[in-house]
């Protein structure tokens, strides 16, 4: 748990973090923190004052590529939220 709370202050902090190692760019906005087999797929909140990102999911990975349904159920939310 720990690790995953560092990931995201880095990333909070930066805006970015190691690419492809602690962070991918998934699709239609939607990328994924990679912390060991952990990964969680978020987006970046538009508008937002604090630079938010809304975190959809989370995983443990069990295969080398995303699986299909985090990818497309981070899209959903993130279509809710900005139709909101």
């Amino acid at each position: 748990m720990a690790d995953i709370i560092i990931r995201l202050e880095r990333y909070a902090a930066t805006g970015t973090l190691a690419v492809p190692r602690e962070l991918n760019d998934l699709r239609d906005g939607i990328r994924e923190i990679k912390v060991g087999d952990v990964r969680l797929p978020f987006f970046d909140v538009p508008g937002s004052v604090a630079n938010a990102i809304r975190l959809t999911s989370g995983f443990l990975k069990k295969s080398w590529q995303t699986p299909r349904g985090y990818i497309d159920e981070a899209i959903w939310v993130r279509k809710e939220d900005l139709a909101s």
